[in-house]
């Protein structure tokens, strides 16, 4: 009877072990990627060749999208927390005579760090979330291997624009955001009988108390979160998946999100600590 040799079981595990380490090493290599095609997308938007016809019509085509779409939750959402904020910022002006500090820190929150966020969430759940659905499945297809060997670049048609567009469209509805929700919480008071000050002596206020901090963090705030949302969508949506098993469309999407959120709290922070 022949022996048979033992399999290298041994060799087969450490170089199991060795890959579930590199898995596990470039676990994060996507924050260093996102960075990466950040840098490519600002390069190409730069660019007046980037913008051809067939590009400005995949941006207005997401604008439509990213922004049209989305402006009906905007204003639902800027309206409940001008109630919940402002509101509650006049009453306790004229319940407890102490208000002014209350209500400096409720305009500065509601304006520097709510609006932003708020409209940041919202385009996650819609518009992010559909860049990694179109773009992942684009790739599952085909459709984007096809396009390259047409020496068409996916990546010009279909990332830049869409990660302009969703800035762009994030910075107009957090501007919105900004505009609707001071509004909102003024008229609830002043119809309530809360406060006593006219509508233009309290709008004085709210605009003051701002302050020119808070108009130039805003811009910041909403490009910043919009071009890194619209970002690591696309990045993830055209990343090799690491488990080829696994079912990819409801695992990406809720990456997609997951890494989303993350960035959105990350450039929010970088900015409120370095614009004070």
């Amino acid at each position: 009877m022949t022996d048979t040799p033992a399999p290298a079981t041994g060799t087969a595990q450490a170089g199991e072990g060795t890959g579930s380490r590199t898995a596990r090493a470039w676990r994060h290599g996507w924050v260093v990627e996102t960075a990466a095609v950040g840098a490519a997308v600002l390069i190409h938007m730069v660019r007046p060749v980037t913008w051809r016809r067939s590009v400005r019509r995949e941006f207005v085509h997401f604008m439509g999208i990213a922004g049209v779409d989305i402006v009906p939750t905007v204003v639902i959402a800027a309206i409940l927390a001008g109630l919940g904020l402002l509101f509650q910022g006049l009453w306790w002006l004229e319940q407890v005579g102490q208000g002014q500090p209350v209500r400096n820190i409720i305009h500065t929150v509601l304006v520097r760090e709510v609006a932003p966020l708020a409209v940041g969430l919202l385009s996650i759940g819609h518009s992010g979330l559909i860049i990694v659905n179109e773009l992942s499945r684009m790739r599952a297809d085909g459709r984007l291997r096809a396009l390259d060997s047409q020496g068409i670049d996916p990546f010009v048609l279909f990332v830049v624009p869409r990660v302009a567009a969703l800035s762009v469209s994030l910075f107009c509805l957090t501007m919105l955001f900004a505009a609707i929700a001071p509004a909102a919480g003024l008229l609830t008071a002043l119809l309530l009988g809360v406060t006593n000050l006219s509508f233009s002596a309290v709008l004085v206020s709210v605009l003051s108390t701002i302050g020119a901090q808070g108009y130039a963090v805003l811009p910041l705030k909403s490009l910043g979160i919009g071009f890194a949302i619209g970002t690591v969508c696309c990045v993830t949506a055209m990343a090799e998946p690491s488990n080829p098993n696994r079912s990819g469309d409801d695992a990406r999407l809720a990456v997609g999100f997951f890494r989303s959120l993350f960035l959105m709290f990350l450039v929010s922070g970088t900015i409120s600590v370095l614009v004070r």
